[in-house]
């Protein structure tokens, strides 16, 4: 399932991400009540996001999934407008059979970040940021690995400006994160990548 155009999107990727995790139950067991969300009404500064090792749309290669080397994709995205203090990022698949499937969540990134660099190990601090725990149960990029024989699934890689910082820690869960940061994203952007295991 190839991902819309980012201007065709109906309501922002932060809300349709928060109502999935709602409809699938959430990639840990969190609960996030829908009724409580008030969706962006305007889309706010778009971010675009690129990576040199892969297009958008494109298939991943192997050395940043399961079968590889599983080390994590240089991102890289727009400078982010003023006001923005920190950048979040969550790397998710849609397509996974239990529901959406998170496999990086980075937050607290400086407001001027513009990229993460590629090989990031899942102890690292990067300029103060925190690394958070995916749905591997793990702190760190945790790569692609859909079950074998399934058609490809999508990889999006998400990227949101924040008007603030996150108090959270490691322990917080791509829900968690995507809870914290409602009414203080005021950019946001995403690629995808395509994978599939034979």
């Amino acid at each position: 399932m190839r991902s819309l155009p980012f201007k065709k999107l109906v309501v922002p990727i932060l809300a349709v991400a928060l109502l999935s995790l709602v409809a699938c139950g959430g990639d840990d067991g969190d609960k996030f009540d829908a009724s409580e969300f008030d969706p962006l009404t305007d889309l706010p500064f778009e971010l675009k996001v690129a990576s040199p090792d892969f297009d958008d749309g494109g298939d991943i290669p192997s050395e940043f999934t399961c079968d590889g080397e599983d080390k994590s994709p240089l991102i890289s995205w727009d400078q982010p407008p003023d006001g923005t203090q920190s950048v979040v990022v969550i790397v998710d698949d849609p397509d996974a059979p239990s529901g959406i499937f998170v496999h990086w969540v980075i937050f607290n990134l400086p407001g001027n970040s513009d990229r993460l660099r590629r090989d990031i190990p899942a102890n690292e601090s990067i300029a103060g940021a925190i690394q958070a725990t995916n749905s591997f149960q793990q702190t760190g990029y945790g790569g692609p690995c859909p079950p074998r024989g399934d058609d490809p699934h999508e990889y999006r890689f998400q990227v949101y400006g924040l008007n603030a910082k996150l108090d959270l820690t490691a322990e917080a869960t791509a829900t968690d994160v995507l809870t914290a940061i409602r009414g203080s994203v005021i950019a946001q952007g995403h690629l995808s990548g395509m994978y599939a295991r034979r």
